[in-house]
């Protein structure tokens, strides 16, 4: 505490709080100090947490900036820690915990680690490669993809693994559930160019000639809890990818007619969904005392 606004500062984040270096050179030189004391580095390494070293390590040299370098010798020790590493502290529900430190964990190794250190990690955790045949929806966000592009970039990703993952990709894309494989040219190159080809082929014969049906699907998933744009903005996007996919093919003009047609649907939606969110006028009572018309005098009685 007493290093307070001198050295370090603390940091709020939507979570919790966190100590950071108050000046970047900070920490470059005391990650230069670590490098150069092995036994200042291992105490280093014991006294953080694993979710702690995962953002501020990197195991060999992989030019990041201000990272703390790992040697090799050390490597064994940091596996131990991340054995440790199997919830994080930065979410409060068990489900979500696993989640978040699972994601850290890959982002770490697709990232953050050279090829000898994942090579290791493999030797010891051979399980992994069989969970990466199958990474979930949402390719752009997957740290899961991530790792596959590294470890084949290193050549470290086996051939049987390599297959069963492109034919997940592969059945995303023809399913039209996932088009992510046409915007990365890394994930493309995880595939031979054939492969590349025949999927390509399987979408436009598989596909293609199911796109009204894949929009009115879309359509009648929708719920008036968010706006029709809001909900059909992932399938125009998509759309949109495949026409420059597509640019010199015959669906072309039916992708045109698609993205027309869900244009008139959004807007035929959101104006009907904006006028149920309109306020309903208060039916105006009045008083009986003021309706009332009398049609008598209360003097019409009264003899004169």
């Amino acid at each position: 505490d007493g290093m307070r606004n001198s050295l370090v500062v603390l940091l709020q984040t939507e979570e919790s709080f966190v100590w950071k270096f108050k000046h970047p050179t900070i920490g470059d030189a005391y990650g230069s100090i670590l490098r150069n004391s092995s036994e200042l580095m291992e105490i280093y390494i014991q006294g953080s947490s694993a979710e702690e070293l995962v953002d501020t390590i990197t195991c060999g040299n992989v030019n990041i900036q201000r990272a703390v370098v790992i040697p090799k010798k050390f490597y064994p020790l940091i596996l131990k820690k991340l054995e440790q590493f199997k919830f994080s502290t930065r979410h409060k529900t068990e489900s979500w915990s696993i989640w978040a430190a699972k994601r850290k964990l890959y982002y770490f190794l697709a990232n953050r680690c050279a090829k000898d250190f994942l090579e290791l990690y493999i030797e010891t955790h051979n399980s992994l490669l069989d969970f990466l045949e199958r990474p979930d929806l949402y390719l752009e966000y997957s740290p899961d993809v991530r790792l596959v592009i590294r470890l084949n970039k290193f050549g470290i990703f086996p051939e049987g693994n390599r297959l069963r993952f492109i034919k997940t990709i592969s059945d995303y894309t023809v399913e039209g559930s996932d088009f992510h494989i046409f915007e990365n040219e890394d994930l493309q190159n995880i595939f031979t160019e054939n492969e590349y080809k025949n999927l390509k082929r399987k979408v436009r014969e598989k596909f293609m000639p199911n796109l009204s049906d894949w929009r009115f699907d879309r359509q009648s998933e929708y719920s008036s809890s968010s706006s029709a744009r809001e909900h059909m903005e992932p399938h125009l996007d998509s759309l949109n990818l495949l026409k420059k996919i597509f640019a010199r093919d015959k669906y072309k003009k039916e992708i045109d007619e698609q993205i027309d047609l869900i244009h008139n649907w959004i807007a035929e939606t959101d104006e009907n969904r904006s006028e149920d969110l309109l306020p309903r006028k208060k039916l105006e009572t009045k008083s009986t005392r003021e309706d009332f018309v009398e049609s008598r005098s209360i003097f019409d009685d009264v003899d004169e």
